[in-house]
């Protein structure tokens, strides 16, 4: 398994995403298939967490599931403000705080995603540096691919 806080997760999800939709062949493709599956769920129970965060600090939920924090009125008394963004503070805080807190197990092995296996791919430099270190190993600079013992004939 490959462990993961839920804020590295959530703030590389998207590099993850366009990667995993990039990467079309091959065996990393199954593998980016079923991680970036594992992940997707992840990010959709964190959101639900999230929400639950949101509501106790005051937001609203609509109709699509989505949250809000209503405003005070342009005319409001300055206490107002400063109570929503009392409320808005707390919120930032206590959601940070539950994902930094949460490491989650996503589907996979470090060695299943070496750089080696997208090089054949065309992804951007910041896609690469968002998965490095918690997706993709570290490697180091001066590790070379070790030639092929040639075989002796007689």
């Amino acid at each position: 398994m490959i462990i993961v806080n839920l804020k590295t997760l959530n703030d590389n999800f998207q590099a993850l995403q366009r990667v995993a939709n990039t990467v079309k062949k091959g065996k990393i493709a199954y593998r980016l298939g079923r991680l970036f599956a594992d992940a997707k769920k992840e990010i959709d129970l964190m959101g639900e967490h999230v929400k639950t965060i949101a509501q106790e600090h005051g937001a609203t939920i609509d109709g699509m599931g989505g949250y809000e924090f209503l405003a005070p009125k342009q005319d409001a008394p300055e206490n107002e403000f400063k109570v929503f963004k009392q409320k808005l503070d707390a919120f930032n805080k206590d959601a940070k705080d539950f994902m930094q807190s949460h490491d989650i197990e996503l589907w996979g092995k470090p060695e299943f995603f070496k750089y080696s296996e997208f090089e054949s791919f065309d992804l951007t430099a910041a896609d690469l540096a968002a998965l490095s270190g918690w997706l993709i190993p570290e490697e180091s600079e001066d590790e070379e691919p070790k030639p092929k013992a040639a075989s002796a004939s007689a």
